[in-house]
């Protein structure tokens, strides 16, 4: 889906902080935790209002958008054709899609994604903390993310 414009996910960030407010997780978490959900919970709302405008798209179009996607089409050929998209009055399906998602936080749902997110909250923090010794090292996706004392007995060469 073509990228929105940028006072579309300046409006969907102001969204997402409103949403971790209410439900109080920013005096809960860490400020790079906070980040991480942040992170997690734009991707997911992006994710989510994509979807929902694919699935009210009528099925000619849905077909014409596969012939583009099967053909590897241009980003110039996908903001065409949603351009052209006139059938489907997007805002209502944008408005529900949120109010679903916030619906869904604010009853205690978490981001698929947020996982990876604190893990590459956590990376970045021990790289921060050790830029320099942090050369070579790599963790591989689905890893438990490493400890301070773990990256240490790495980087120093000693037995687990």
């Amino acid at each position: 889906m073509p990228d929105r414009k940028y006072n579309d996910q300046r409006m969907l960030s102001t969204y997402v902080d409103a949403m971790i407010m209410e439900r109080g997780d920013a005096k809960n978490l860490s400020s790079e935790m906070r980040g991480a959900l942040k992170r997690a919970l734009l991707e997911g709302l992006n994710d989510a209002i994509e979807k929902a405008i694919l699935m009210a798209l009528p099925d000619d179009k849905l077909l014409e958008l596969e012939k583009i996607l099967g053909n590897d089409g241009s980003d110039e050929e996908l903001d065409k054709f949603f351009a052209g998209v006139e059938d489907v009055d997007t805002t209502p399906v944008i408005k529900q899609a949120m109010e679903k998602f916030r619906a869904d936080y604010l009853a205690g749902g978490v981001p698929d994604n947020f996982e990876t997110e604190i893990e590459r909250t956590q990376i970045m923090q021990i790289e921060a903390e050790n830029e320099d010794d942090l050369e070579g090292v790599v963790q591989s996706p689905g890893d438990e993310p490493l400890t301070e004392e773990e990256y240490e007995r790495i980087i120093n060469g000693e037995e687990a």
